[in-house]
């Protein structure tokens, strides 16, 4: 559907208002579908405020084009379907939603979900089978330092000593010469963010080829890629404590939901009772 230039630009506009009254005048329709009608205002009450004048223009075209195909299908549905029905699941619908959302609130609002360090480490170490590695993870130090560096043999030499104070000399060494460097021995990374830096195709497992106290030295596009693995871990192993903190407060949250969803009833029942909300007579 097309709608005219210069409608499209109106409908953008403040709605059509008889400024000295301030009392609504008629209104020319914007469009009609059987028996629905748009009017000018409707739609300048829809138009999100900040928009250009092209934004706006193509945001009244798509908002016109769907509100006809939705009239349309309401119209045509209305006469092929038992609406009385639709009705019924519509409002079972509605309660369904306000009786998740209304039990997620007062969750939320009653429920204690802030879990100790000791509550935290006895769930891992009690269910560790439940944290996996899902990719391989290391522990190390990465570099891309130009092959012509005048300091490369030594970087390289501190790099494979790896001692503390072999460390802090490579750190100081490395400040005006890597293109990139990553120290990561004190915390485990995912192998493969650290295998996208390095411009080469590794096995499935090539981390078990350079292990230890051996380090990747590859020569590249005139660029040297070092890296030092400290540690290893494969798929499939014990995922470390640390990573597996954010997992261990979703599984206690989710234990604790259950636990309130299945006294939720009772407890409102009960509460209801007490304050004479409730009467059966059977």
């Amino acid at each position: 559907m097309k709608l005219p230039l210069f409608i499209l630009a109106a409908c953008t506009l403040t709605a059509c208002y008889n400024k000295a009254s301030d009392t609504p005048v008629q209104e020319k329709p914007v469009a009609r579908a059987g028996n629905e009608t748009l009017y000018r205002s409707q739609l300048s009450e829809a138009v999100p405020k900040g928009l250009s004048e092209p934004d706006s223009i193509e945001f009244v075209r798509q908002y016109v084009n769907r509100w006809i195909d939705r009239k349309l299908i309401d119209q045509s549905a209305a006469s092929a379907l038992d609406m009385k029905e639709i009705e019924k699941r519509v409002d079972k619908y509605r309660q369904d939603l306000v009786i998740a959302e209304y039990r997620r609130i007062c969750f939320e609002k009653t429920a204690d979900t802030t879990f100790s360090d000791e509550q935290l480490t006895d769930y891992y170490n009690r269910h560790k089978e439940l944290f996996e590695v899902a990719r391989p993870m290391i522990k190390g130090i990465y570099l891309k330092v130009p092959d012509d560096a005048s300091n490369l043999r030594e970087i390289k030499r501190l790099l494979n000593l790896g001692g503390k104070a072999d460390i802090d000399k490579l750190e100081g060494l490395v400040a005006g010469t890597a293109i990139h460097y990553d120290y990561f021995l004190d915390k485990w990374v995912e192998w493969r963010q650290i295998e996208q830096l390095i411009p080469t195709r590794f096995e499935e497992e090539p981390m078990q080829t350079f292990m230890g106290r051996k380090t990747l030295d590859i020569s590249l596009g005139g660029f040297t890629y070092l890296l030092k693995v400290k540690e290893y871990l494969p798929a499939g192993s014990t995922l470390p404590y640390e990573h597996a903190i954010p997992r261990i407060r979703q599984r206690l949250t989710d234990r604790e939901r259950m636990n309130y969803e299945a006294t939720f009833m009772q407890r409102m029942r009960k509460d209801a009772e007490k304050n004479g909300q409730v009467e059966i007579n059977l």
